[in-house]
């Protein structure tokens, strides 16, 4: 679509030309956890089936960031983000204090006349 090609047009750099409808980019240009190779099935049992597809596709969120031979500033490395259970375990540990602002601290002196 041409919202994807406007992404991946900023991601490669050329240029000296835009991608259109025609152009492919080869996977090496894409992080391998971008691209799926397996099917995977539950069975009835519950055993999980993965089977090799025959031709790998990206998923849709992929972007091309891999340029080998080129300047290591052009080859971006996207950030992985932690699974959701270590996301939810991390914002707990990280929940702020709230501040009771009835009453001021002990060490804070309160002026009435000023």
């Amino acid at each position: 679509d041409d919202k994807t090609r406007e992404v991946w047009n900023k991601s490669i750099p050329r240029g000296d030309r835009k991608l259109t409808k025609k152009d492919h980019v080869c996977s090496l240009h894409f992080d391998p956890d971008s691209i799926i190779k397996y099917d995977e099935f539950k069975l009835s049992d519950g055993v999980i089936e993965k089977i090799q597809r025959t031709t790998p596709i990206l998923k849709s969120e992929a972007i091309p960031t891999i340029f080998p031979g080129l300047p290591k500033y052009l080859t971006k490395s996207l950030a992985k983000r932690p699974a959701p259970k270590l996301r939810s375990q991390n914002s707990e540990k990280n929940e702020k204090k709230t501040i009771n602002n009835d009453t001021p601290p002990k060490d804070l002196v309160v002026f009435d006349k000023c």
